[in-house]
């Protein structure tokens, strides 16, 4: 009756580990993914950064879109905030300024996604957060997004507006302390 007994419990104990090693064949195969979906978004963000980038080293490209500054700033559908630099500096520099911000929105938007993936540490994205905010502070940069914010994914729309709003917050606090 003992080694009946000890079979039985060699069985539970070949079970459990059995499942053990399942369920950790599981979560190796859900964070491999994991990775390879965060790798494939990199990639894509690098690629989409590097492809609005080459607006501002393609002349032909670079342009175009001075053309376009212009025909807004003509048509009058070129935002205030920007007229100013524009009869200050030119349109080609607002182009070049618009470009980078375009390829900066795509940058932040893929270390915003790694964080959310867990790829990024509190304390890192903390300190992120904090330059990203000082970036997005740049005219430049609100006018990329609010352009059309709907070309990012949510959760990053959520964050662009969550700045904004602390932006303006601070913005007019410090101009009621005046």
């Amino acid at each position: 009756m003992g080694q009946e007994k000890l079979k039985d419990w060699i069985e539970v104990v070949g079970i459990f580990a059995l499942v053990a090693s399942l369920l950790f064949v599981g979560m190796q195969m859900k964070q491999t993914q994991e990775i390879a979906i965060a790798q494939q978004y990199q990639e894509r963000a690098i690629f989409g950064a590097e492809h609005v980038g080459s607006y501002a080293e393609n002349e032909n490209l670079l342009r175009a879109t001075v053309n376009d500054i212009e025909g807004a700033f003509e048509s009058g559908e070129l935002g205030d905030s920007l007229v100013d630099d524009y009869e200050t500096f030119g349109a080609e520099y607002v182009a070049f300024s618009l470009i980078m911000a375009s390829k900066g929105l795509v940058t932040l938007d893929n270390y915003y996604f790694q964080y959310q993936q867990g790829f990024m540490e509190e304390e890192a994205w903390t300190a992120f957060r904090h330059r990203f905010k000082k970036s997005f502070g740049d005219i430049y940069m609100q006018t990329m997004y609010l352009d059309d914010p709907h070309e990012w994914r949510e959760s990053f729309q959520d964050l662009c507006n969550e700045l904004l709003a602390e932006i303006a917050a601070e913005t007019q606090t410090n101009e009621e302390s005046d």
